[in-house]
Order: C-alpha cells, then structure tokens, then sequence
C-alpha cells in the first residue's frame, strides 16, 4: 500500500466525485449484497469492492487515457504467470487493500483514533452526491448502494487519519550523511544501433554524436563562469537534438539507482562547478555523455531527501503492523464471489463533468 496514494484517494473522493457520474454500458448486473471478504467476522461487501475497482478504473481513463489510447489497457495480461488481465489484477488489489483498510479500521481505537461528527457528516454527504450523480440503473448494475459509498469513504478516511499514529514510534532523525545528495548537469544521447537513413554505418553515427558532445563541452570549458554555465542552452545552440539535464544522486551509496553509474564515477573527482573533460560511454555502450557536477552536497535536495527516507521508514512500519495484524486475524477472500466485478476495455467508466446548463 502506497501512503501517498491513500492520502490522495481520500481526498479526490471527496472532492471529485461530487461533480462527477460513471458512465458505461453492457456488464452483467451484479448482486452487490453477495459478501466478498470477511475480516474477523466483518462482512465487506462486493458492492464495495466494485465501487472502488470502478472509480479507480475511471481515474485511469479520465486522466490517463491519452496515453493509454487504444491499448486494451485493462485486456492486456498483467506480466505475471498467474494469467490474469490487468483489469483482473486491479480487482484482486483492490479487494486486498480494502481488505488492509478494515484492519485499520479495527485497531484504529488502540491509537485513539475516530471519525469527528463533522468527518461522518461529510462521507453521508459525499456518499448521497455520488448515487444522486449517477444513473440509478448504472448503480444497480454494478452492484452499488449508498452503504457501499459510505463505507468505502469511511474506510480510506480512517486509513488516512491513521497514517501518522501507526509510525508514530519510527526514528525521524536523518543525517547528512544518510541523506546527502549530489546535483550534476548531464548532456547525454542513446547511441545508434542501425543503420542510418542515409546509409551510415552504427560507428559513423556513434562517433558524429560524440563529436557533437565534444563540441558541446569545449563551449562549457569555455565559459568564464562554468559552474553557472546554462548547459541546456549551450547544447541546444549547438544542436537543437541536445538538452542538458539536471540530476541528483545519493552521494554515499555506492551504485545509486537514479543516474547512470559511467557518471557517478566520473564526478567523484571533481570539484564543485567542474566538468569531466572528456565524453563518456557507459557500461553496456548504449548512451553517451558529458557531465558538470554541480553540488557534491546539494542543501536543498538532501533536506528533500531527508523527508523522502521519513516517509519510507513510516511505510515500512505501516508494512510492518499491518502483516502482524493479518497474521493473527481470521480473513476468507471470496475470490469468486470478488473475480465478478470486470474491469475491461470494451467497457470502459469514465468520470463526466456535470453540464454547465
């Protein structure tokens, strides 16, 4: 379970669904009151689970549907050996996270936690807009009554409120060492593996892009002020192709995963606002490189940092608690019962804005 992604399905429940309708057609009509998982004797039912699946589904295709296009994103298989679909994938999740938000919910009052008057008040209000949004017929075909609503909101709102309490006892001291980053400024470009559409030759085009880089970085040398060099503005008046790239890496792990190796190593060298003085090959010969490092240590982006790695150790209490709690509770996952509510491409929820009239 994602924390930042909880927090974020809070809140856009509350404030898109209010101005929001499904809209599909075709499904098979569901009978939502079917018990679709049980949690020490609590009953979740599958109007639940297909309320979520749906409104995550429809989060897809109203905000990322350019680039899904025509994919058959949610018909595709899902890259595992357990031959499900995407869709499928995203319903099974779906029912186990709502599985983890009950658990939640049944050890939020060991941490005083509850929901205000006022918290209730909102999910009824929130829970009535969604089935007055939507077509009544649309609903019943997905199994979907306002308790469903209502207990879905209820859910990722305890969820949310519980984040903090749950990693409350995490060490929130970070170092700068542990946290420390390193900025450089890279121009790169992939190397060519075919032939050219004029007939050059792979090492023809390899060495005209390292000539590229090389002009690129004798115009950096010869700046007056490198370190304030713009290097995308510099690569971009040699050839428009290039564009200099700022980024960060954690300067006290040995192979850090967010910049290519060839680079780390080359800068280690170097001092603030220098340049590697050469073009560099990384390891498998696939990218080409010139480098300037900007900060060994990068204030802001290590202060950045620091918080990163809070949330991380916040996520892996959060982890932690809740395996303790599924191992020692009694949970049945009605997996039939769940593999009902499709989620497919050829029918598709989208959210529709209400009309200005």
């Amino acid at each position: 379970m994602n924390l930042h992604y909880k927090r974020a399905a809070a809140l856009l429940m509350t404030a898109v669904l209010g101005v929001a309708a499904l809209t599909g057609c075709g499904q098979k009509k569901l009978d939502g009151r079917q018990t679709a998982l049980t949690v020490n004797g609590e009953n979740v039912t599958l109007g639940t689970v297909s309320f979520e699946s749906h409104y995550e589904a429809a989060l897809i295709y109203t905000y990322y549907g350019s680039f899904i296009g025509d994919s058959g994103y949610f018909d595709t298989d899902n890259g595992s050996d357990d031959g499900k679909t995407v869709g499928q994938d995203m319903v099974t999740r779906g029912a186990e996270s709502i599985r983890d938000d009950v658990l939640i919910k049944q050890h939020a009052e060991e941490y005083g936690v509850s929901l205000s008057d006022e918290q209730t008040a909102k999910i009824d209000e929130v829970a009535q807009t969604v089935i007055d949004k939507n077509d009544p017929k649309e609903l019943e075909k997905l199994g979907i009554t306002k308790d469903d609503v209502v207990y879905s909101l209820t859910l990722d709102t305890i969820a949310a409120e519980m984040l903090d309490p749950m990693a409350a006892d995490i060490d929130t001291e970070v170092t700068d060492e542990e946290a420390q980053q390193t900025s450089v400024t890279y121009v790169g470009m992939v190397a060519a593996d075919k032939e050219g559409e004029n007939g050059e030759s792979i090492e023809e085009q390899n060495e005209e892009t390292k000539a590229t880089l090389q002009e690129i970085l004798d115009k950096i040398k010869a700046e007056e002020d490198i370190a304030a060099a713009d290097i995308d503005a510099i690569a971009k008046g040699v050839d428009e192709s290039f564009s200099g790239t700022q980024v960060y890496f954690s300067t006290n792990e040995e192979n850090p995963y967010t910049v290519d190796q060839v680079i780390v190593d080359a800068v280690r060298g170097l001092q603030d606002g220098e340049v590697y003085d050469g073009v560099l090959t990384n390891a498998d010969a696939s990218r080409f490189f010139i480098v300037r490092l900007d900060k060994t240590f990068d204030e802001p982006a290590t202060e950045q940092q620091k918080g990163t790695i809070i949330t991380e150790r916040k996520q892996a209490r959060h982890d932690e608690l809740l395996e303790q709690w599924r191992e020692a509770s009694e949970i049945v996952m009605n997996d039939d019962v769940i593999g009902q509510v499709v989620l497919t491409d050829s029918e598709p929820y989208i959210f529709k804005e209400e009309s200005a009239g």
